[in-house]
Order: structure tokens, then C-alpha cells, then sequence
């Protein structure tokens, strides 16, 4: 059981770690980089109001992942257990799928 806990603990900071790297701008946020094109750009800005499978923007986080729900099929199990909040993971999700390019 220990095991488990400091495996959790390691992957929470790792977690942390790339999140914290992770640029949160809104829509108007600009690039760090000149040199980046306006796409990348887009592509690795996390926004909670627009859906991660398409561009529809919602009016906040939870009538976002009610659209993603209903268009996409896309839940959140085990919300009570979650060891962050739920902003924070879909900002996760949006680093796997945007960053690493990893289906979920």
C-alpha cells in the first residue's frame, strides 16, 4: 500500500510539473515565440470553455464537458476521486491529446 501512495505522490508532482509548463492563456493569449505559426499557436493554448474534440465554445468548464459528454461521449469517471480538480484535468487531457499526441 505504501508503494501505491508514493507511486501516486511521484505522479502527481510529474503531473504538476508538466501542467505548470503548460501555457493557460485564453483565446488572446499570445505566443512566447515569434517564430511559432499562428496553428501551433492555437493548438497548445488550453482554454476550459473550448471542447477538446472540436471547436465549439462553451460558456464555462462544466457546460463544456456537458457538450463533450453529449457530442463526443467523453466522461470523467470517478469524479470523487479524483486527486486534482476538474479544470485540472482536462487541462491534463488536453496535454496528452495536443503536446504528446496521444488518443485518450
Amino acid at each position: 500500500m505504501a508503494s501505491e501512495d508514493e507511486q501516486i505522490c511521484v505522479d502527481a508532482a510529474f503531473l504538476n510539473e508538466e501542467l505548470s509548463n503548460l501555457n493557460i492563456g485564453g483565446p488572446d493569449a499570445e505566443s512566447a515565440s515569434s517564430d511559432e505559426s499562428e496553428a501551433s499557436v492555437d493548438v497548445n493554448v488550453f482554454d476550459a470553455t473550448q471542447c477538446l474534440f472540436c471547436n465549439y465554445n462553451s460558456e464555462n468548464l462544466d457546460e463544456n464537458l456537458d457538450h463533450m459528454r453529449k457530442r463526443h461521449g467523453m466522461i470523467v469517471p470517478y469524479l470523487e476521486s479524483l486527486i486534482v480538480d476538474l479544470e485540472t484535468q482536462v487541462k491534463y487531457l488536453h496535454l496528452v491529446i495536443y503536446e504528446y499526441t496521444e488518443c485518450l
